[in-house]
């Protein structure tokens, strides 16, 4: 039995993008769309993407925005090989593995565009991509009678279709901070559990 501890990739790059996006929070001067004048970086109000952009919502220098790019892009090359890892659970699928690794990896490449002025155009684009590698995965889990996978996935699925609704609508757009993050939590729980799957499957093969 070898030990294949380089499959836990994943998570070790889910930690290390919150603790840069910590780092670029605390430094982020201040401003949101609710306060402009406001100091700092506020987990109420501002958005984490706000983050990524040279200039602060106040108007000032934003000294984080290189590393709250690289903790994106660190974070886009995690979930690409979370995506092409997946597969390793359900057998010779090859279907499933087509389709998860391609379309996971594709939204990945595109998802680090958002810092651009293209921003809700490159939303659009990747999660296109992203949500057919997640049905895919989730009817693959839901075939091995994985159903907690598939009910905590569809949970996370949930979240996402909120945040766009209210995203798109404006419809509660004052809570759209605060559940952006909470998805994002509930996703890289999520995603962690199945990383910790593949190892485990890893290691017994």
């Amino acid at each position: 039995m070898r030990n294949r501890i380089y499959l836990l990739t994943p998570i070790l790059g889910f930690c290390s993008f919150v603790l840069l996006y910590i780092i670029a929070a605390a430094l982020y001067p201040g401003g949101s769309d609710a306060d402009p004048q406001s100091g700092g970086f506020s987990v109420l109000h501002n958005y984490w993407c706000e983050l990524l952009s040279p200039q602060a919502a106040n108007g000032a220098a934003n000294p984080g925005w290189r590393v709250a790019m690289t903790a994106m892009i660190l974070l886009c090359l995690s979930l690409a090989v979370f995506w092409w890892q997946v597969p390793i659970l359900f057998g010779s699928c090859l279907a499933h593995k087509i389709c998860i690794r391609g379309a996971g990896v594709i939204s990945m490449a595109i998802t680090p565009f958002l810092s651009s002025r293209h921003h809700d155009l490159v939303i659009t684009l990747a999660s296109i991509p992203g949500i057919d590698a997640l049905m895919t995965t989730f009817l693959a889990f839901y075939k091995d009678r994985r159903y907690r996978l598939v009910i905590l996935g569809a949970g996370c699925l949930g979240m996402i279709g909120v945040n766009n609704y209210v995203y798109y609508t404006g419809y509660g757009l004052y809570a759209l901070p605060v559940l952006q993050k909470a998805t994002f939590l509930l996703v890289m729980i999520w995603m962690s559990w199945v990383t910790w799957l593949v190892y485990r499957h890893a290691r017994k093969r």
